[in-house]
């Protein structure tokens, strides 16, 4: 028995010391590393220095990409014309249509002025829910969805379903070193030119002060029916759980708390349909400032490739000649013997 476990634990033995050896090697290679550093400490400062202040000289000659962000509010019923716009004007970007670009203005001196545009919608639940209030069935499939959303399907506020409901909208713009304030311009030119669009112009705003002045007449007649019942003094109830209602020959012709909220409904979307109103002049409305900002991830990195460039090679060169230097020992040993 002890003859046959001894191969065994040879084996064992030999394992374990290899293990031992390469983790001492590795600790030996960490050693003599951070000596390396610590006695080229000042190389080390000065070349990350002079790599900073390259780099920031090159960057000053050479500017950086920039980004630029829009919010906007889609009318008439624009939402997937848009988007399709912005994915076709991406398919155009990256097939390098510089004649299309040109026509757009969005081309300069042999330079595409974008880079890349992205669109999402700004979520809001209110006004997703708002918008199917009406049917009480598919109001209720609405307000499941949104459920299910908040807890594993997040996607679903930005699916189809819902994306047509929401107005406002986040643009958001890669542009080139050469994008200035008209290159944003010229986006939403390309985005408010639609044809099919301007050609609805006309009809949605006609439709939306139509509806504007029949919420405004509803409100009217509600409130010429709280003036005569006052004038007339016939409210009354039924006990003290049921609603106030009007009665004439002992029956109920009217519910006011009814009428009430219909009242408080139609100021809502009065007030939604003015807002609309102010912001109607394009498909496409930009409600914030928009300016370009240099993409900062773009601008460290060419700051720091330079340092890092700078570092990696003396690191390089100075174990390489190092290790001329080990062969040349090693060789000089070997031809004495």
């Amino acid at each position: 028995m002890e003859t046959q476990n001894a191969p065994d634990e040879i084996t064992f033995g030999h394992l374990a010391q290899g293990i031992r050896n390469l983790y001492h090697a590795f600790l030996m290679q960490v050693y003599e590393l951070l000596r390396f550093i610590y006695k080229n400490w000042i190389v080390f400062l000065i070349l990350i220095l002079l790599g900073f202040g390259i780099g920031y000289l090159m960057d000053t000659q050479k500017p950086a990409a920039k980004n630029a962000r829009l919010i906007v509010q889609l009318n008439y019923s624009s939402t997937p014309v848009i988007y399709e716009a912005i994915e076709h004007l991406n398919a155009k970007l990256k097939g390098h249509d510089y004649d299309f670009l040109k026509a757009h203005h969005l081309y300069k001196k042999g330079h595409s002025l974008i880079k890349e545009v992205e669109i999402t919608p700004v979520v809001d639940l209110s006004q997703a829910l708002q918008q199917f209030r009406k049917d009480s069935k598919q109001g209720d499939l609405v307000r499941y969805l949104l459920k299910q959303a908040g807890k594993e399907n997040p996607e679903i506020l930005t699916s189809d379903l819902f994306l047509s409901q929401y107005k406002l909208h986040k643009i958001e713009i890669k542009g080139s070193r050469q994008a200035d304030p008209s290159t944003l311009q010229g986006i939403l030119d390309y985005l408010n030119n639609n044809e099919g669009l301007q050609k609805a112009k006309a009809v949605y705003q006609k439709s939306l002060a139509s509806k504007i002045h029949e919420h405004k007449l509803n409100i009217a007649q509600i409130d010429s029916i709280f003036k005569r019942l006052g004038e007339r003094n016939t409210l009354g109830s039924i006990g003290n759980n049921n609603p106030v209602s009007l009665y004439e020959s002992g029956q109920s012709i009217l519910d006011l708390s009814k009428i009430i909220r219909e009242k408080r409904t139609l100021m809502e979307d009065l007030e939604e349909l003015q807002a609309d109103a102010v912001n109607y002049d394009n498909p496409v409305v930009v409600l914030n400032t928009p300016d370009w900002t240099r993409d900062v991830k773009s601008f460290f990195e060419r700051i720091l490739w330079l340092p890092i460039t700078l570092v990696a090679a003396y690191m390089v060169l100075a174990f390489a000649i190092s290790g001329i230097k080990k062969g040349k020992q090693l060789t000089e040993q070997q031809n004495k013997k």
